[in-house]
């Protein structure tokens, strides 16, 4: 018989209070059809914390290890973000989508044998997963986020140049996650 460790009611409460909004909000976007935007009213979906937000590294329930997988160490790390929050009559008010559970796993990368850490325990990363979007007829000035797929996430117009003969316009666009962070890829087009 194998000896498990005890779970601490602080782990269970985490998981629940993750887990649940986690399961309602997954609900209905099931109910939803899959083309349907997510209606981002009062929401504040793509807006990062601030740049001067209390950052605590390390807090109870919260994991941080270290992982050797075939190829590589990984760092990988969880935790708790809240954003656009403010104080009212006393209350700290939290607006939808201002907090959410992040993991961290950088450089991990499918059949190598990474894994990835979700609410305290490891998962080997075993596939992608990948999805065409078609945006059309969108004006945008520099700066501007078009909506892509549900409405989570958007496609920003984050610069634009000329080449080096000074006739010629470019310009990089970046995803913008409902983090409020890019994804890491940007995306040159040059006329």
């Amino acid at each position: 018989m194998k000896h498990r460790k005890p779970v601490s009611i602080w782990r269970i409460l985490m998981v629940v209070a993750l887990v649940l909004p986690l399961l309602v909000s997954l609900s209905g976007v099931a109910a939803a059809q899959e083309d349907e935007p997510i209606d981002n009213e009062g929401r504040v979906l793509m807006k990062p914390p601030a740049r001067d937000a209390a950052f605590v590294a390390d807090m109870a329930g919260f994991k941080s290890v270290v992982d050797q997988s075939f190829v590589r160490r990984l760092s990988l790390s969880e935790g708790l973000v809240i954003r656009q929050s403010y104080i009212e009559d006393g209350k700290i008010i939290i607006p939808p989508s201002g907090l959410y559970y992040t993991t961290r796993t950088p450089l991990t990368k499918a059949l190598q044998g990474d894994r990835i850490l979700i609410l305290g325990d490891l998962y080997y990363f075993v596939d992608y997963s990948t999805r065409i979007d078609v945006t059309t007829d969108v004006d945008m000035a520099l700066g501007d986020c078009a909506p892509i797929g549900d409405g989570s996430k958007c496609w920003e117009l984050s610069s634009v140049s000329f080449s080096f003969a000074g006739e010629i316009p470019s310009a990089t666009f970046q995803i913008l996650k409902p983090s409020g962070n890019y994804y890491g890829t940007s995306f040159p087009v040059i006329t």
